[in-house]
């Protein structure tokens, strides 16, 4: 082992310094979903999935090997109708559809993320509370409601 990799550590070990604190949050929140029961979970699931929402954003992180180049970076959305990127890396939805956001260093290397865009307020169904066939007598009326899955749902 060199005298600079004693002071300096490895790459690895620079690397998993820099990773340290985000392995740290993903612990904290270990209990927390174990103890979630399936129902639960699921709902969690999808929240995850509407997180980018139409018009909300998402911020993308780049990180540039070896530490030392310069990063200037150029962002790219192959479908700016569905998502588009911004200098810094933040996405934003648009549109339903899916995208691919791609990063390219100065000497052209490249990383690129797929992004589906979804409407959580996007009716998946409706149903009414009646089914079957209901008798009306002449001149009597019925209200019906009707409830729009997922609960997120809107008209």
């Amino acid at each position: 082992m060199s005298i600079i990799t004693k002071i300096f550590g490895t790459h690895s070990d620079r690397e998993l310094k820099k990773i340290k604190p985000i392995v740290d949050k993903i612990e904290s929140l270990a209990d927390s979903y174990a103890a979630l029961s399936d129902d639960e979970l699921r709902a969690k699931t999808d929240e995850f999935k509407a997180r980018l929402n139409k018009g909300e954003t998402l911020k993308l992180n780049c990180t540039v090997f070896p530490e030392e180049a310069e990063a200037r970076l150029g962002w790219k959305s192959s479908a700016a109708k569905d998502a588009t990127v911004g200098a810094d890396g933040t996405v934003t939805g648009v549109a339903e559809g899916t995208a691919t956001i791609t990063v390219t260093s100065q000497n052209g290397k490249k990383a690129s993320v797929k992004i589906r865009v979804v409407d959580p307020y996007k009716p998946t169904g409706v149903s009414l509370d009646r089914t079957g066939t209901v008798v009306l007598n002449k001149g009597e009326t019925l209200q019906l409601a009707a409830t729009l899955s997922p609960e997120t749902a809107q008209s």
